[in-house]
């Protein structure tokens, strides 16, 4: 008896595929019923395709002002030309995970996560050794690993040998590989149902009948970006777009030594700790991949639905965050490093029909990830995101410059400290300071309201009257002008003989207590660049002159970082 499906059930199956297709047939097939996390064994061969260029062509794109030269034209040229390779794969019964030599022996597909989103990882010998074979390759050549090579049908591969490695160049296959296809690609797959699979299909699991079970599976790997498009029923293609973003790698090298399940128990820990703190931040955790003896997160700020004005303070709170945690709760990893850029990239779904991924690509990516491999052990980043994130000065340390491979003319480039070392008093100093020859435009109204405060503060003091207050508060979103516009009010109410008390306060001061009142009262005391105790209470004995109120200064203590004894009235206070 065959099976009629009514209208919703062709709907559910449509949706299973498109789901199914970000994820690879190791996760599509796996047990749905093994505990989180998890890891188990299997023998495979990992083919790690480097193909360059792509982000100068994103680049190219991006700065073309010719018609069609768009994010859509950009994704057409990019699923050309990747979906072909990716094409090649699935004929061949491969299937694409997280790579971009080629490698094979023991494996083990690691899963972890909770019960909102999951990661599965590759881990094993063959994974090490892949990178390593990629160290060796050039443009247009194939490197086998030692591994690979040993299990290979020697007779039939023509190589040639490199100097000093066990690892070899392959020149030609001699004949046709005895292995069926079709035979493996009917074993994948058995214990769920598919509609007519047949020769035609590329991947079974674009045939994938409705199964509420694996659906709700399946969704806990994909972003809820892209969730978004399938459940809306959008095209993919909107999705596909230049647009500014804060891209985040964080890297994780082990002690060594560690078994697949330790490995798994840790990469668990990680991506529940990492993923709760990008989330916080309003980020996503985009793929996890084991790298150089690591692991790596790829993180991203800014995505459709996600966008913030201050995603680059967001993006470097959750970038310290995450590093903090690693470090301090997670003993058996040796270096924790984290690279954070902020610029335009090409964010997309990218491969094939039936087999494809969301992804950026761009200039700032590569960056990003030179950042995490060449700054090891701290959070570093780019200028831009330095700027745009509008946080003081002082929570950044210039990087000394490095060689970096791909990378020509990065910048500046800092070290994010997200606390400061030490606690400071009274160092908020302004961001924007006025420029002659710079007039302010456009804020007449701001100024007049301004202007007409002041005159009514002078006109009040000039009549021996002390207690005229009154505040004025500018209020715009990120880029309206507000620093430029405190910069000329104070420049104004300086001219005027009024002293100035100015400071900027940024939102990770919360955390400190009492850090505007610290502020306005060390630098009305003079004290902000003492550089001790000491020296602060020297600055204070020579200003405050009065006994009694010489014998309250040690109500100052905690505010201005300073020691003196505490007198007995205060004392006796509650």
């Amino acid at each position: 008896m065959g099976w009629i499906k009514g209208e919703g059930e062709i709907e559910d199956s449509y949706k299973i595929s498109k789901i199914a297709a970000h994820v690879p047939d190791l996760v599509v097939y796996s047990t749905l019923t093994n505990d989180i996390p998890y890891a188990e064994n299997f023998h495979g061969v990992l083919l790690f395709a480097d193909v360059s260029g792509f982000t100068n062509l994103t680049e190219k794109f991006s700065l073309s002002s010719k018609k069609g030269y768009g994010a859509d034209e950009l994704t057409r040229t990019l699923n050309s030309y990747i979906g072909e390779i990716v094409s090649h794969i699935l004929d061949a019964g491969g299937d694409i995970l997280n790579y971009a030599g080629i490698s094979a022996g023991k494996l083990s597909k690691v899963i972890v996560g909770d019960e909102i989103s999951q990661y599965f990882v590759v881990i094993g010998r063959a994974v090490d050794e892949v990178r390593l074979a990629e160290g060796l390759a050039v443009a247009s050549t194939i490197i086998l690993s030692p591994n690979a090579w040993e299990l290979c049908e020697r007779d039939n591969i023509a190589i040639d040998p490199i100097e000093n490695e066990r690892a070899v160049k392959v020149r030609y296959i001699k004949r046709e590989p005895s292995f069926s296809v079709e035979k493996y690609q009917d074993s994948i797959g058995t214990s769920v149902e598919h509609d007519k699979v047949t020769r035609e299909c590329v991947r079974r699991a674009s045939r994938l009948m409705p199964n509420a079970e694996l659906e709700k599976t399946l969704r806990k790997y994909i972003m809820k970006t892209v969730l978004q498009k399938i459940d809306d029923d959008q095209p993919l293609e909107y999705l596909s777009e230049m647009r500014p973003a804060t891209i985040v790698f964080v890297n994780m090298q082990f002690k060594g030594g560690e078994s697949d399940q330790e490995q798994c128990m840790t990469i668990h820990q990680a991506a529940i700790g990492i993923g709760q703190q990008i989330v916080k931040h309003h980020g996503r955790v985009n793929k996890v991949f084991m790298f150089d003896k690591g692991c790596t997160f790829l993180c991203l700020f800014g995505l459709p639905g996600d966008k913030r004005e201050d995603e680059s303070a967001h993006a470097l709170q959750a970038a310290y965050g995450v590093h903090d945690l690693c470090q301090k709760e997670i003993r058996s990893l040796k270096t924790v490093s984290v690279g954070v850029t902020t610029g335009p990239v090409f964010c997309g779904v990218v491969g094939h029909p039936v087999r494809h991924e969301y992804t950026v690509i761009g200039r700032k990516v590569n960056l990003a990830a030179r950042l995490m491999m060449h700054y090891p052990g701290v959070v570093s980043c780019d200028s831009e995101t330095c700027y745009y994130s509008k946080l003081p000065a002082f929570y950044f340390n210039e990087l000394p410059k490095k060689a970096m491979k791909g990378v020509k003319n990065p910048g500046v480039l800092y070290q994010f400290m997200a606390n400061k070392q030490q606690i400071t008093v009274g160092k908020a100093p302004m961001s924007v300071e006025r420029e002659e020859g710079y007039p302010l435009l456009g804020r007449e109204k701001e100024i007049e309201v301004y202007s007409s405060m002041l005159k009514g503060f002078l006109e009040a003091r000039a009549a021996g009257h002390k207690n005229y207050n009154n505040v004025l508060i500018y209020e715009g979103p990120i880029g309206y002008g507000k620093s430029r516009l405190l910069a000329e009010v104070v420049y104004r109410t300086a001219k005027e003989g009024v002293r100035v008390i100015s400071f900027e306060l940024a939102k990770t001061d919360i955390k400190q207590s009492n850090y505007a009142l610290q502020t306005l009262l060390a630098i009305v005391m003079s004290v902000q660049n003492c550089k001790s105790y000491a020296e602060r209470e020297r600055v204070l004995l020579s200003k405050i002159l009065d006994p009694k109120m010489r014998q309250n200064l040690c109500l100052l203590n905690d505010i201005l970082l300073v020691k003196f004894p505490v007198s007995k009235d205060v004392s006796l206070m509650d």
